[in-house]
């Protein structure tokens, strides 16, 4: 079977799964007939209604036009989407930030009423999920800390012990029962506010600035012989260290060029969200997120770290989930409408009962060298890579390349390059000392 058979055959499924609603298999289907196909002008305009994001399917339109300037349907949509309201460039984002850019009310549970909504000209979408976990989940913590605080006061001396754990069971059980969730965002602009709730009485609030670009001109010179993730790997040949951190340090490395090439083949698109959560008083903090690029479904991705990113951002960048289920693991995400660069970190390393650094380089990394023949993987479990003598000569060219990308992107970004880095290296850390990667195999 040739390519072009394949590829119709994978779009029939696409299709398929599209007019059933799951958009997400949709797309990722859709992605590997334009592997396949590039040039393929019904998948294309397929995508177009697979996607959410405006500024996504205007691109997908234009895809088709290009390829086919006769296409009255995908002109008609086109046509359809430029007579509707830009709303991500009507309001700057200083004057957007807590407001709806439609109507500018404030973010919060108004706008479910506003009649911007029933005319269908609202850019704001909702979403609004039953309990926050399972409700029987809930009931069993309830029933566990009724029965902690009856033991307490009948048979031990501490009974303010056992009182206090059975106060933190219970509330948690009726969180986890009862608890709701509402959220409006704008899938343009990543402006988002949510409300938790238990009995309809607010608990917590998390709301996100509009999304904000990081500029990136960085491009890649020349063709690459192998992925810059593979390139990174000259640092390993220099590293003497072999403790955690130093793992973690290098590892990290590793990850911040291979996220830096996709960006500059503009696979991914790198933003800065600022979040705040509380109630009564706020904790804001910046996030780095990630979404899918102008060319997320045409570029010519190599390298097996650089398409588990790339992978991973594309099946879980519009699923409205509080959890991420990937490759039959689950894992937390910071914010359900978008997806995080812990996100990714997190989906990347998945579970490992190694050190997340050294499971990055060798496992990763070091494997798909070792399947290049640059090196070769050994160890008792055959986990650790080795990069040959031969190795280091071939990747000098490319590596001189990954560290162009790096110097462009510090040069151009100085503070979000350190910030960056920062994050990266948290998330690894987050990986050994704070347990934040909750994963259960299902396989």
């Amino acid at each position: 079977m040739n390519d072009l058979d394949e590829s119709k055959i994978i779009l029939k499924k696409a299709v398929g799964a599209i007019r059933a609603g799951d958009k997400a298999s949709g797309r990722r289907l859709l992605a590997q007939v334009l592997r396949l196909d590039p040039e393929n002008e019904l998948a294309w305009l397929w995508l177009a209604h697979a996607v959410d994001e405006r500024s996504r399917r205007r691109q997908c339109l234009e895809k088709v036009l290009a390829l086919n300037p006769g296409n009255a349907t995908a002109r008609r949509e086109l046509q359809s989407l430029d007579s509707t309201y830009n709303y991500a460039s009507s309001y700057p984002p200083s004057v957007a930030e807590g407001v709806c850019e439609r109507c500018g009310q404030p973010l919060g549970p108004q706008l479910l009423n506003c009649p911007e909504r029933s005319s269908g000209t609202c850019p704001y979408l909702v979403s609004s999920s039953g309990t926050i976990v399972e409700p029987r989940y809930g009931i069993s913590a309830i029933i566990f800390g009724l029965a902690i605080g009856i033991v307490g006061a009948i048979g031990i001396d501490f009974p303010w012990f056992s009182t206090l754990f059975a106060i933190i069971f219970v509330a948690l059980g009726i969180y986890m029962a009862w608890g709701r969730r509402v959220m409006l965002y704008n899938p343009e602009t990543g402006q988002m506010w949510e409300q938790l709730s238990i009995f309809s009485v607010p608990v917590r609030y998390i709301t996100t600035s509009p999304f904000t670009p990081v500029p990136s001109s960085g491009q890649i010179s020349y063709a690459l012989q192998y992925p810059v993730s593979v390139a990174m790997l000259t640092l390993y040949h220099q590293r003497r260290n072999r403790s955690i951190k130093a793992w973690i340090s290098y590892a990290a490395q590793v990850f911040y060029a291979t996220l830096l090439s996709l960006v500059a083949q503009e696979a991914l698109e790198l933003k800065v969200v600022t979040v705040r959560k509380g109630l009564f008083f706020f904790i804001s903090r910046r996030m780095f997120v990630l979404v899918p690029g102008r060319k997320a479904y045409e570029a010519p991705v190599e390298g097996l770290l650089e398409n588990r990113i790339l992978q991973g951002v594309l099946e879980w960048s519009q699923k409205l989930l509080p959890s991420i289920n990937f490759q039959n693991h689950v894992y937390s995400r910071k914010l359900r409408h978008c997806v995080t660069l812990h996100d990714i970190v997190l989906l990347v390393l998945r579970r490992s009962w190694s050190s997340p650094g050294r499971r990055l380089v060798s496992s990763i990394v070091g494997k798909d060298a070792a399947q290049r023949g640059l090196g070769e993987m050994g160890g008792l479990l055959n986990t650790r890579f080795k990069l040959a003598d031969v190795g280091i000569g071939l990747l000098e060219a490319d590596y001189a390349v990954a560290q162009s990308l790096i110097e462009q992107f510090a040069i151009q970004n100085p503070d979000v390059s350190v910030e960056l880095q920062q994050h990266i290296i948290k998330a690894f850390k987050a990986r050994i000392d704070k347990g934040h990667h909750k994963s259960t195999s299902r396989g």
